[in-house]
């Protein structure tokens, strides 16, 4: 017997990255699967981009740098926020890691203390609330319901931050709904957020890909008096289609940055030098990738948002916001058979739409809101369109 550390019990394994293996051992096998699963575009990396990581290799970039990253990509990382948000950051205010998810990890194991009360509003993303529990922290789910646009309730979180908190984490947009938060909504949570010390984490990966005419507004533009004690995460994976190049960062007080550098020196040390580079020239270059993209999105968003209200037992409560996840209501097919297996619950739909209809779906179940699936429409609007055919046709059968 392998005796493992207990504090693993603490923590459950990845809902997505448990479909995503499924899904690659299927296909392995030969099956035919449509994954509507992972969050990652579909696109190609922009070819200015890839250059700059093949460029940097020849010139040499293949050596350490330091831990916090290149000089001159925390430079662009500075310029690119102040641009956006309005706020300036020095870049002692920086430190480039491993991808978001890498962010979030170091901030978890620099932040929280065994007891600290960690405020999370779900559906959230899972490893928020699992990289807390590994440090022993106590975790509040706080319910949002569709009704309110998938959004916290502002008095429910505001009795919670009353009862003492160590942080809040806000996704924005958000994974899985793709909700977003109005300028108005910002101001009333700055103001909620101004009579309490708590930390506020707010995961902007997905900012770049919204739908509206204007571009959505961060806290820490909206309140920058914030600014003190707001951590900002952040990464090129989604809007520049760089998720195998794992660069991410975080932007935030000296102090914590400085903290999340310590734990980074102990692990990680830095991030691959050449997509450091490669990051830099995202950046720097053209951003018109970003608009291409996002424009697919929003097509992509359409067809399977009418695809989807066209199902009998699913419900798209409204269309997502921003980021390419719709998430959808699936209680009116619990109950109800397959050939195989009763429905009984979000993942046995799940694994019924997997084994039986060839498409891959994450049950809410891996986002704190069971009843519902995600869907991401980061994948070609023929195969959104023939995933949708196959859900038709299995839900037809179902007694």
């Amino acid at each position: 017997m392998v005796e493992l550390a207990r504090r693993l019990q603490n923590m459950a394994p990845s809902g997505t990255a448990a479909v995503f293996s499924r899904v690659a051992a299927l296909r392995a096998q030969g099956a035919d699967i449509i994954s509507l699963s992972v969050g990652e575009p579909d696109f190609p990396t922009p070819p200015h981009i890839v250059e700059a990581a093949a460029e940097a290799m020849r010139r040499g970039a293949t050596r350490y740098t330091e831990v916090p990253g290149l000089r001159s990509l925390r430079e662009a990382i500075v310029a690119d926020s102040k641009k956006r948000r309005g706020v300036a950051h020095d870049i002692s205010e920086v430190v480039v890691s491993t991808g978001a998810k890498h962010v979030l990890y170091n901030l978890a194991q620099v932040l929280y203390d065994p007891g600290d009360r960690v405020l999370v509003p779900v559906p959230c993303w899972g490893s928020y609330v699992e990289q807390a529990r590994l440090c022993g922290a106590d975790v509040v789910l706080i319910p949002c319901a569709a009704e309110d646009a998938f959004l916290p309730d502002l008095q429910v979180l505001a009795r919670e931050l009353a009862l003492g908190a160590k942080a809040l984490v806000l996704c924005a947009p958000n994974n899985p709904t793709g909700a977003l938060f109005s300028r108005d909504y910002l101001r009333d949570l700055g103001q909620l957020l101004a009579g309490h010390d708590c930390f506020v984490i707010v995961d902007e990966i997905y900012t770049h890909l919204h739908y509206e005419d204007t571009a959505p507004g961060s806290l820490l533009e909206v309140v920058p008096a914030l600014k003190e004690r707001l951590l900002v995460v952040d990464g090129v994976s989604k809007a520049y289609a760089m998720t195998g190049f794992r660069v991410g960062w975080l932007l935030g007080p000296e102090p914590v940055v400085r903290g999340v550098e310590r734990m980074q020196g102990q692990a990680t040390t830095h991030v691959a030098t050449m997509c450091q580079a490669a990051a830099e020239a995202a950046l720097l270059g053209d951003q018109g990738c970003i608009a291409t993209m996002r424009d697919a999105y929003r097509k992509r968003r359409d067809l399977i948002c009418a695809g989807l209200q066209g199902l009998e037992g699913v419900d798209v409560f409204q269309p997502p916001a921003g980021a390419f996840y719709v998430f959808a209501g699936v209680g009116g097919l619990l109950g109800k058979s397959s050939e195989t297996r009763i429905l009984e619950t979000d993942l046995d739909i799940a694994h019924w739409l997997l084994e039986e209809a060839g498409v891959a779906v994450v049950p809410g179940a891996a986002f704190f809101a069971p009843g519902h699936i995600r869907l991401s429409y980061a994948t070609s609007e023929a195969q959104i369109s023939e995933a949708l055919s196959r859900m038709q046709r299995a839900i037809a059968r179902l007694t």
